[in-house]
């Protein structure tokens, strides 16, 4: 998804994480400095910038998570997970191991 902001909007909003919040696999965020903004208080002036674009995402589609990316299923250890998934995943499988190690 390709998301333009004005310079306002880009500094109001510069710790949303846009693909968490519109539920995609990734965001890329474009400042279109003489724009203006309808969600800014006292930034109306100045010409509108466009609405977001929305393209399909490449890479595969995580088992898990189920975002779209391209490291998907890059570690041998993790088939169809993404990094962040595997790393998940990695983690659950070690507090078990050691949660049955420790006899709980």
């Amino acid at each position: 998804m390709e998301l333009t902001l004005s310079e306002k909007e880009a500094a109001e909003f510069a710790g949303v994480n846009w693909s968490e919040l519109a539920i995609v696999s990734h965001v890329d965020v474009l400042i279109a400095p003489q724009s203006g903004s309808v969600y800014v208080e006292g930034d109306e002036g100045g010409e509108l910038h466009g609405a977001p674009v929305v393209r399909p995402a490449e890479g595969e589609k995580c088992a898990r998570c189920w975002k779209v990316l391209p490291e998907t299923g890059t570690r041998a250890d993790a088939p169809g997970l993404c990094l962040r998934c595997a790393d998940v995943v990695a983690e659950q499988e070690q507090q078990v191991v050691t949660a049955v190690q420790e006899g709980q």
